[in-house]
């Protein structure tokens, strides 16, 4: 607009290109947030989100609006943006969270006086990471300048959440009752909140700066007050998952502290008690309610959840949840703390487990190398500023003196080094020269961000398996310059970016995060880069993580092998293929163990578990148990928790479509594997993925090009479609894509053993049939026999109620264990022990009756099972398995002092109400006219129903966790056992 005068937007201070520049950069953002419910892309007048209401019996939308208030004023100072995003995001996140809503969308609104695309682009970062952080589209925003509103360089943020909750499932507090147990949750620090007396007492009365480090404080000033309030969405999604009342109340500790805050959720009439009396005031600071401030010497109950009795924490189990809380950015410096400093700060430190040596037992300290603009090494300072990864950067060197990251460096404070490569006579030389640059800042962990120089065998070695480099490729696919480029020229249809370990060797190192990205039609190179450059930003600071935590992940030669695991070939094929079914094909395997002996690097096998019910149970086990063999011999398990292929359903062994979840509902159950897998694998030599990830980012013309791979008659072999198209039932389309998906991971996880039980034969070798096709090697199948339930009949699910739970108290399931029939015993002692045959038991194996003594089976798989429960079981309750143990050390005579089991030809509903499963017998007969009775596995509806006089022990089922095993007492004998 212009006027006669010759005024304009830009003269009235309305800069126009700067808001186009600024929409441009944080589109890529905002679209990197989007989840399946986006219709709509930014840029429209308003944004459009389809909801999921499957499996909802009453949706309620739940939202919240938020702002950060004056710590706004701290990043000011401080010329740091990319934190208050977070902040942000997650304060709102946490309001709906504690309602039992699940975070759906965000919206924000950025104004200021005078408009930076630069200053936009760092704040709308951090809100976009949060936003993928807590599983919630960006689904857009307003950023509005106006001139003479605000000062120059300043700015206001605000905006509000949207989610979903089912309203059976509200949370709202009605239930709570005195005793029930409290779990605080810890902060980061102030969160949001209290930033206006902060700035007076840090600023104002200490006299510091937001770059001033005062002895003990952990870190600068700036980086102290800047860290990012912490979503709760993550630790209190596993117990939302359990079901309606298990959490009976949760508070977001904000403005107003715990006095105002617990009373919103306190049913009427209940208050909490005065606990803080007595406090003494810190730092000159005096409030109306010293409740106000946090109780350090208790902690401060962020979250808190009524619990029913059932749920029991004890120390151990507290000390394993304390360190998987996100910890805030540390220097991993030195200084004296207080008791309760350290022990607060102890979830931090001890989150560096596992960080190679040098590190010491703080943040692992970084040398980032670059060659030009840095922007993967802005990447890791937001991740670190962001309390996403603990880490602090010592020193960022560069082989060219104008590299623009160097700038980016010193503006976050960061020490640099030029080491200008053509300095030096030879790669060697400059290699020892920045080797020893790199020690003299005592790095423990060496990233390339952008680092264009091969480096030498001598430097690569002098920090072996410690260097990470990220490539714009998924390797081993385009190794080399310009891979995006390669792959556009090459035709494919998935390209992404790798992040690896870094070897002699060109690209060739162990892969340790990937991402993919969709290539489109309409891409150009630049395009396709400038997509998967998003993705390195996303993907590197976890690939440090990763490399931290689990130090499987560099799938560098076998360490730490045990002196008893086998070492020859020969031994090692023994071990592995022990207890086996199908391996197809033994040769391939025994060619792939002695390349990768060879080449000194490990297997990548591949177990894909679909979180279509909450919790493991121990048929899941026996596939895990086979991976935990892999990786006694070195080897890189991935546990791969399918929630995209979830969505599907498998439809192996079933005769109808399975009912479709939510992707809530699937995220909630895969949250539950994730959390118990870890009973039986080595945390440190484990990767957990999400088929999500890159079959997420296919798009239809995807798959229908991937469909392609299959030969038309791939589908009729499969025996599950053939049997119900035989039968006439119907066979949903979307079926047919399971076998794909399958086979897609294993394409992009690049496996050499895929694992699965023995309905999964067909599945498994699409796989096989597909990888070729992609140039990978087509992997090695290996099936193991499936676990039959409780009831003796079927495999072991949780659909059919015959199923012994890894979380289940460890008595109640050494009673279950004990429970199964002597048919049972023989197959359960294979395959979930890998104990040897007892010469003891007084059986022979096969478990005949005719080879058995009368006590063998039961001695035996007593002494079986009372490992099995205590490996699930956290330490402090092992005891209540040896209690049970010892119960059932004899024969326990059912009926006790009262009187027996009726002899042999006595009704049913006389022994359901002897072993304590009915009041009485009117009881006990309608329990068994509603169908809940079992024997033997097979119902039973004959209220009559006797036991024939020659019955031997069976196994008596009442419902789904009622189980017993039942030795009727012959003539003569005045009761029996169980």
């Amino acid at each position: 607009m212009t006027t006669g005068a010759g005024l304009d937007y830009r003269s009235a201070g309305v800069d126009i290109d700067a808001g186009a520049e600024a929409v441009r950069r944080i589109r890529a953002l905002a679209r990197g947030t989007f989840t399946p419910g986006v219709l709509s892309d930014i840029g429209s007048f308003g944004g459009l989100f389809r909801p999921d209401l499957t499996g909802l019996t009453e949706p309620v939308l739940v939202s919240s609006a938020d702002g950060v208030g004056t710590k706004l004023k701290v990043a000011f100072l401080a010329g740091r943006h990319d934190t208050v995003g977070c902040d942000l995001v997650n304060h709102c996140v946490n309001d709906i969270l504690v309602q039992g809503a699940t975070p759906l969308f965000f919206l924000d609104y950025l104004a200021t006086g005078r408009l930076s695309p630069d200053v936009t682009e760092a704040v709308v970062r951090g809100i976009a990471a949060a936003c993928a952080e807590n599983r919630c589209a960006l689904l857009g925003g307003e950023t509005a300048e106006m001139p003479g509103f605000y000062a120059d360089g300043e700015y206001d943020l605000a905006g509000f959440v949207v989610g979903l909750a089912d309203r059976g499932r509200l949370i709202d507090g009605r239930g709570i009752r005195l005793g029930d147990p409290v779990i605080g949750l810890p902060s980061t620090g102030l969160h949001t909140n209290g930033y206006s007396l902060a700035r007076r007492i840090v600023f104002d009365t200490l006299g510091l700066a937001v770059d001033s480090a005062p002895e003990g404080l952990d870190g600068r000033v700036g980086d102290v007050l800047l860290r990012p309030h912490r979503s709760y969405l993550r630790p209190v999604s596993p117990l939302l998952a359990e079901g309606a009342g298990v959490v009976k109340a949760m508070a977001h500790i904000t403005g107003g502290g715990l006095t105002d805050n617990l009373p919103r959720v306190l049913p009427p009439g209940r208050r909490g008690g005065d606990r803080y009396k007595g406090l003494d005031p810190a730092a000159g600071v005096h409030l109306p309610a010293a409740a106000r401030r946090a109780d350090r010497r208790r902690g401060v109950p962020d979250v808190q959840h009524g619990y029913r009795p059932r749920h029991r924490l004890c120390a151990r189990s507290a000390r394993h949840a304390a360190r998987r809380v996100p910890p805030a950015r540390g220097t991993g410096g030195g200084g004296h703390r207080s008791g309760h400093d350290r022990r607060r700060h102890g979830a931090v430190r001890m989150t560096g487990r596992g960080a190679d040596s040098g590190g010491g037992a703080g943040s692992r300290r970084l040398g980032v190398l670059i060659s030009g603009r840095g922007s993967n090494l802005q990447a890791i300072i937001d991740a670190i500023a962001a309390g996403r990864l603990v880490a602090e950067v010592a020193v960022v060197v560069s082989n060219r003196p104008d590299a623009p990251g160097l700038e980016r460096a010193r503006r976050a404070g960061i020490e640099t080094a030029v080491l200008d490569h053509t300095a030096y006579a030879s790669r060697e030389a400059y290699g020892r020269e920045l080797a020893a640059v790199l020690r003299r800042y005592d790095v423990a962990l060496v990233c390339l961000a952008g680092f264009m120089r091969l480096l030498s065998a001598a430097f690569v070695s002098a920090f072996p398996n410690r260097i990470l480099n990220v490539h714009p490729s998924l390797l081993p696919a385009f190794p080399g310059l310009h891979g995006q480029e390669q792959a556009w020229r090459h035709g494919v249809r998935v390209a992404g970016a790798t992040v690896h370990i870094v070897t002699p060797e060109l690209d060739a190192g162990p892969i340790v995060e990937q991402a993919a990205v969709s290539v489109r039609d309409e891409d150009t190179p630049d395009s396709l880069s400038a997509r998967i450059l998003i993705e390195e930003h996303r993907i590197y600071p976890g690939g440090h993580r990763r490399r931290a935590r689990r130090r499987v992940a560099h799938r560098g030669p076998p360490t730490g092998r045990m002196s008893s695991m086998p070492g020859t070939l020969a031994e090692q094929m023994a071990y592995l293929t022990k207890g086996a079914v199908d391996v197809v094909r033994e040769s391939e395997l025994r060619s792939k163990l002695e390349q990768a002996a060879g080449k000194e690097r490990s297997l990548v096998v591949k177990v894909g578990f679909d979180p279509t019910a909450p919790d493991l149970h121990l048929g899941h086990t026996v596939l895990i148990r086979k991976m935990k063999h892999f990786q006694d011999l070195g080897h890189t398990v991935v546990f791969l928790i399918g929630d995209f292929t979830g969505l599907i359903g498998d439809p192996t062994g079933r005769s109808k479509t399975r009912p479709p979840l939510t992707r809530d509902e699937i995220e909630q159950n895969a949250d539950t594997y994730r959390a118990q897998v870890f009973k039986l694998l080595d945390p440190d030599r484990t990767v957990v993925e999400f088929n999500s990830r890159w079959l997420g980012a296919l798009r239809s013309e995807d798959w229908i090009r991937a469909r392609r791979q299959l030969q038309r008659r791939t589908d009729a072999r499969a025996p599950h479609f053939r049997q119900r198209y035989d039968r006439g039932q119907p066979i949903a389309i979307h079926e047919f894509l399971y076998p794909l998906t399958q086979a897609y991971d294993s394409v992009h996880l690049a496996a050499d053993v895929e694992l699965g039980g023995t309905d999964q034969l067909f599945n498994l070798n699409v796989g096989r049939d597909v990888m070729p096709s992609f140039g990978l090697p087509p992997q090695v199948v290996m099936t193991v026999p499936l676990l039959v339930g409780l009831d003796g009949v079927e495999k072991m699910s949780k659909s059919a109620g015959n199923y012994v739970g890894i979380t289940e108290p460890p008595d109640e399931m050494f009673g279950k264990l004990m429970s199964i029939s002597d048919t049972l015993m023989w197959s359960w002692y294979e395959l979930l022990t890998d104990l040897p045959w007892p010469r003891s038991s007084g059986c022979a194996r096969g478990w005949r009756p005719a080879t058995c003594t009368p006590s063998g089976p039961s001695r035996t798989w007593r002494a079986a099972s009372s490992p099995i429960s205590t490996r699930m079981t956290p330490r402090c309750g092992r005891a209540r398995v040896r209690a049970a143990v010892q119960r059932r050390g004899a024969p326990v005579r059912a009926g006790g002092a009262g009187g027996g089991v009726p002899p042999a030809g006595a009704r049913l509903s006389a022994v359901m109400v002897e072993v304590g499963f009915a009041a009485s017998n009117s009881a006990a007969t309608r329990l068994i006219d509603q169908g809940s009775v079992r024997v033997d596995g097979e119902r039973t509806v004959d209220r009559g129903a006797r036991f024939p006089t020659d019955a031997g022990p069976f196994v008596l089922q009442v419902g789904k966790r009622k189980v017993v095993r039942v030795i009727p007492r012959p003539a003569g004998q005045e009761n029996a056992s169980t």
